[in-house]
């Protein structure tokens, strides 16, 4: 084959020279990606030991999803390999349930104080004998069920399991039914002082 300053050229030769450094550049491109998740997870795991909030977890995760998905199109873009494809879409997930972690032990955390506070009237108002407390309780279970409802929304929103939906859904309801209960005694007690007088 002659090029067009008449010399001959092999062509097959140019063709295996172009071939690899598209490969370089390629493998470069894939590196960078790789550079980005591994920076966003090293900040990521440095904020978590800083206590971030919670937003700040779901958005380094977020940014890590955005590189893996970039990764993943630029591979299909090339023709790339269905296994790499795969495994960054695995990836990918695997960061959706550590949202969905970050999301739940926030909230968890948050019920968790709440209910020691809970308890600690509750054995109150059981060594006195009363329900001293027992307006206090109500709104302490109303923050709860606020902080499940809280969950379950943040978690429908990124897609995580409906089971965990659910069982945030049948809390609420038991701490309804507590709160019911609570109201009941309060009207029982009311009962009580008012036929006493």
């Amino acid at each position: 084959l002659r090029a067009t300053g008449g010399e001959e050229k092999d062509i097959l030769a140019n063709s295996t020279d172009w071939w690899k450094e598209l490969e370089s550049i390629q493998g470069k491109i894939r590196e960078h990606y790789q550079k980005e998740r591994d920076l966003l997870s090293s900040q990521l795991d440095l904020g978590e030991k800083q206590k971030i909030p919670l937003e700040d977890k779901i958005a380094y995760n977020r940014q890590i999803q955005e590189s893996l998905h970039l990764e993943a199109e630029y591979l299909r873009s090339i023709g790339g390999k269905q296994e790499e494809i795969n495994a960054l879409s695995l990836e990918w997930w695997e960061t959706q349930e550590k949202i969905a972690e970050a999301i739940q032990d926030t909230y968890s955390y948050q019920r968790e104080g709440l209910q020691f506070q809970l308890e600690l009237l509750s054995a109150q108002d059981d060594f006195s004998g009363g329900i001293y407390h027992a307006g206090e309780r109500i709104a302490l279970n109303r923050q709860i069920q606020d902080s499940l409802h809280e969950e379950a929304e943040r978690l429908r929103e990124i897609g995580a399991e409906q089971s965990d939906i659910n069982d945030l859904s049948l809390e609420w309801w038991e701490i309804q039914d507590d709160i019911l209960s609570l109201q009941n005694n309060l009207w029982s007690e009311l009962d009580d002082a008012i036929s006493r007088e």
